[in-house]
């Protein structure tokens, strides 16, 4: 974090404003299954919070920033008084093309904005993840060395953000989507998105996982090509259709 070299006017008034600051209304439901979660679109924080930050004498001022095929945003918290507060950058992976590029840069956003000012634009399903049942294994065929995805908030691997529904499509083992994902966010062969690498992994379907069944599932001639090097590479048709794969297993349970 930066600022200006004097901070008390600018910290007096954001002391005043993050009083007035409520949590946002999760106006937005996405159901995902046996999973379901609400949160608060972007347009609905920034119509809440302008209006408070502006009679505190504070606008909010928010960069898109690319770097090293990443984007993302910063935030600066300006005073009337020339004061100002710095945040971020929040990077993520841009993607495949505009629209992924775009939406990832709509979701820094909204998680730098909800940080700067200290509220809260999602349900907090951390206990129902921990309590859990332990499911029995399955064979998802041989296993295959999946490299490691460490970078906060990519699209891929174990415990990403975001989430949506599938269902079981044709005969090529294809998924469909049963509800309305994130726009710019529809399956097709580019690489799984984050709202769905979220309901993967709280299907319990790990980064590694995916890959050894989407690798099985290829060869055999269950999920539509091509065979997958690493997680990155997953599909999200691949994905979708091994979430669903999940959901059937779980059925007759």
């Amino acid at each position: 974090m930066q600022s200006s070299e004097s901070t008390k006017n600018i910290s007096e008034a954001l002391s005043i404003a993050l009083a007035a600051l409520e949590n946002p209304p999760k106006s937005e439901k996405v159901n995902a299954g046996r999973v379901s979660y609400s949160f608060a679109p972007l347009p609905d924080i920034l119509d809440q919070v302008r209006p408070i930050l502006g009679t505190s004498g504070l606008a909010l001022v928010m960069e898109a920033v690319t770097e090293d095929g990443k984007v993302g945003a910063t935030a600066r918290l300006m005073h009337n008084s020339g004061e100002w507060i710095e945040c971020g950058p929040l990077m993520l992976p841009a993607g495949e093309g505009a629209q992924s590029a775009g939406s990832a840069i709509t979701y820094a956003r909204r998680y730098l904005l909800c940080a700067v000012l200290n509220i809260a634009a999602d349900e907090d399903d951390d206990g129902a993840k921990a309590s859990k049942k332990t499911k029995p294994k399955e064979d998802w065929g041989k296993k295959v060395e999946a490299p490691k995805v460490s970078e906060p908030g990519d699209n891929q691997g174990e415990g990403r953000t975001g989430s949506e529904s599938t269902s079981p499509g044709g005969d090529d083992g294809e998924a469909t989507v049963t509800s309305s994902p994130p726009p710019g966010d529809e399956l097709d062969d580019t690489p799984a998105p984050s709202w769905l690498w979220k309901e993967a992994t709280s299907s319990g379907l790990t980064g590694a996982r995916a890959l050894r069944a989407a690798v099985a599932g290829v060869k055999q001639g269950t999920l539509p090509g091509p065979e997958p090097t690493s997680q990155s590479a997953i599909t999200g048709r691949q994905l979708g259709a091994l979430i669903t794969k999940m959901g059937a297993a779980d059925a007759t349970e």
